[in-house]
């Protein structure tokens, strides 16, 4: 999910007080399928169990905060899985109230700091991912399933490097190492991931083994925002 710093992008992952976002969305349907799963196999006379596990992180100025309390977590390339967050905090959640209830946990725990170059929540990435361990008859299916929120795409409508010489080198690391990817992939030429920890943690999403849809949003009268935004989809 992608979009401008006041986009309902935010909202449109994480939902609000009258409605669900996408993650939640997505974890009521996979939870109600599992279950109508495991009665219809149960009525063939086949077994299947499962787990579903849910973990979540913030990654903010090229560090990853865990967003479900844990002490500390990081990026890394998994031997066999690809990219993963190491060290996080994943809790098993066997039905709906379950997941929401460690679900609203990891929303209050996103960054609320505020530095004079803005909210930092609007440099920052929510990334949730909900893993599932099926077994059916013995043979075990390992599957996942990441939601990640881009962050603010505003500090695109101006020169690069006037934006790094005023607030850094790390604090749009990500949001510009994004950019680069996707250009790269557009025009047939090797891609850097592991420039920053978002494009790091993304690519699998972005040029590996799965299926990625991209949402992005926009504001009436920000125009700026709005152009940016609808570059960058256009460059995926």
């Amino acid at each position: 999910v992608l979009g401008g710093a006041h986009s309902e992008k935010g909202k449109m992952l994480e939902g609000g007080r009258q409605q669900e976002g996408l993650v939640e969305l997505f974890a009521e349907e996979v939870l109600r399928r599992l279950e109508a799963k495991k009665v219809s196999f149960k009525e063939r006379g086949k077994s299947l169990s499962f787990t579903l596990k849910f973990g979540a992180c913030e990654l903010a100025d090229e560090s990853v905060t865990d967003l479900l309390g844990g002490p500390g977590c990081r990026v890394e390339i998994g031997d066999w899985e690809g990219p993963k967050i190491s060290g996080a905090t994943e809790y098993s959640v066997a039905n709906f109230s379950r997941f929401k209830e460690v679900f609203a946990n990891a929303k209050v725990r996103r960054t609320k700091f505020v530095s004079e170059f803005g909210p930092l929540a609007y440099k920052s990435s929510a990334y949730y991912w909900l893993e599932l361990l099926q077994v059916i008859d013995g043979v075990v299916l390992v599957s996942k399933l990441g939601f990640i929120e881009i962050p603010a795409v505003d500090c695109l409508a101006e020169d690069r490097e006037a934006v790094i010489q005023r607030e850094g080198t790390s604090l749009n690391k990500g949001l510009f190492s994004f950019v680069e990817v996707i250009k790269a992939l557009g025009g047939n030429q090797p891609a850097r991931y592991e420039c920053s920890q978002l494009t790091t943690l993304m690519k699998e999403a972005l040029g590996g083994n799965s299926y990625t849809l991209t949402f992005g949003c926009v504001s009436q009268g920000d125009t700026l925002a709005t152009r940016a935004t609808m570059q960058t989809l256009a460059l995926m």
